[in-house]
């Protein structure tokens, strides 16, 4: 997943100005010449975006950009020292968000001027390329240039090239990879635009810009429904506190199924799997059910998948537990504060008390003693008790969270009516979408339970479940229908 700018993500060849360009600096070459380029495309089709990424295909080639807050006399200063500094590399000069007409004729014809003097000085080395938008602004930059010596400016004669961006067939893709990039790694399906409906709207654009704009127009529509379907009901995040007896294989599978540091579910990943795993289960008929509306569906519930290592889990189960609970362990006893702490330090308590995301390293192999400890408590929830646990939990959550302004309301395993579900432990925030914490208690004996395939059913299982509570199925057949 992108974790910083990097435009090379959702950059793309464009064949026909490639050739170009090769063709371009192969007749400067031959002439011995730097040269002009009238660089023509519609608004929005990548101009900018192919010059800036050009130096990516084209080996040898250093790209400058000249930013419209250069004056027209200080360009050609700027690309003598540029030249003489690297004279063995070819250069290309863009200038950038100059592409509507804001020089005056005699600037541009003093511009025009002393690049044609500099370019006889400079050899090959040198490319200037002039992007413009509007095709009667290109044709008076060559009408100028004609005037001002077309033969030792324009590299092409007098004509401008025509740019006309990457195939439509990679709209979706650099949509794609831009979303992930601008984004925090969310894919255009996140946001209700599968591929199956992103390419169903590539027939009534032509340009990139365009396109981009019409997804996200589209992605409003659906939030928009999704919104009128719960109207005055709140959307709940639903996170799932997988808890284990051996906190290193925990936290691999885990991290398996999720990316950054606060366990955000990996949905493109987490899809792919389910459709590759389980072919011809129930579970791959339900997941047909939802079809390109799961990975919007998740990602509005804010699904995460959060492990508790069992250092955690017997820590809050000593100092919160009931005795039904304590009772089951060899070493009952336990410090109330020291388990706060545990629990302020974990994913969980993180997210709870909106701390920043701290970088953790992988941890050790749960020792036997420790799990054999938690696997006395997991027999609760075999004996379907595990509400004693949740309980428990609850009470070290509402420790955490005593004195924090936006806490409201905490309950385990009540039915809260507003979602139409009992989730295990429930958390109503002030001016901020509800959290339902839902645990389920794992085991590595006498196998394990779990490894990811284990748990993706858990998770598809209770997604299914808010969908059905909260009414989604009618924004499934909308995303469908769109």
């Amino acid at each position: 997943m992108a974790s910083q700018q990097d435009v090379s993500r959702i950059i793309v060849r464009v064949d026909h100005a490639l050739r170009h360009l090769q063709e371009t600096f192969a007749a400067m070459h031959r002439g011995d010449v730097s040269g002009l380029e009238i660089f023509f495309g519609p608004s929005g089709v990548g101009k900018t975006t192919f010059l800036a990424s050009s130096h990516r295909f084209l080996e040898g080639l250093n790209v400058h950009r000249i930013n419209h807050t250069v004056k027209l006399k200080d360009i050609v200063p700027f690309l003598k020292s540029e030249v003489q500094r690297a004279l063995t590399v070819k250069h290309l000069f863009y200038l950038h968000d100059r592409e509507n007409q804001r020089d005056n004729t005699e600037e541009i014809v003093r511009f025009f001027d002393d690049l044609r003097r500099e370019f006889r000085k400079l050899g090959p080395s040198g490319l200037v390329v002039w992007p413009i938008s509007r095709e009667d602004y290109a044709q008076d930059l060559i009408r100028i240039a004609e005037q001002t010596g077309s033969d030792s400016l324009l590299v092409n004669g007098a004509k401008y090239f025509t740019f006309s961006g990457p195939p439509k067939a990679h709209y979706y893709s650099i949509a794609n990879e831009t979303s992930k990039l601008f984004n925090s790694g969310r894919a255009l399906s996140e946001f209700g635009i599968a591929e199956a409906l992103g390419q169903t709207l590539l027939a009534e654009h032509d340009t990139v810009a365009s396109y981009f704009s019409a997804l996200g127009l589209k992605s409003e529509e659906i939030n928009k429904h999704a919104h009128e379907i719960l109207k005055r009901r709140p959307r709940p995040r639903v996170w799932i506190l997988v808890a284990g007896d051996d906190a290193k294989e925990l936290w691999g599978y885990v991290r398996s199924l999720t990316y950054r540091n606060q366990r955000a579910l990996d949905i493109p990943a987490f899809t792919l799997a389910l459709a590759k795993d389980h072919e011809d289960t129930h579970y791959r008929k339900q997941w047909q059910t939802l079809g390109d509306a799961m990975p919007y569906i998740l990602s509005y519930l804010d699904v995460r998948i959060i492990e508790v290592p069992p250092r955690l889990s017997l820590a809050i189960a000593r100092a919160f537990g009931q005795e039904s609970v304590v009772s089951l362990l060899n070493s009952p006893t336990g410090d109330r504060e020291e388990a706060i702490q545990l629990l302020r330090e974990s994913i969980v308590g993180e997210l709870l008390t909106k701390s920043a995301p701290i970088t953790r390293s992988a941890p050790k192999k749960t020792e036997t003693p420790a799990a054999e400890e938690y696997n006395r408590l997991q027999t609760l929830a075999t004996k379907k008790r595990d509400g004693e646990l949740h309980e428990a939990f609850r009470d070290g959550i509402e420790a955490l969270l005593k004195g924090n302004l936006d806490y409201q309301r905490l309950s385990a395993g009540q039915r809260v009516e507003e979602i139409g579900l009992n989730p295990d432990i429930f958390i109503e925030l002030k001016d901020s979408d509800p959290i339902c914490l839902e645990f389920t208690w794992r085991t590595s004996k006498p196998q394990k339970t779990y490894t990811p395939g284990h748990i993706q059913q858990y998770v598809l299982n209770k997604t299914f479940d808010y969908v059905s509570a909260l009414g989604l199925e009618k924004l499934v057949e909308k995303i469908k229908s769109s």
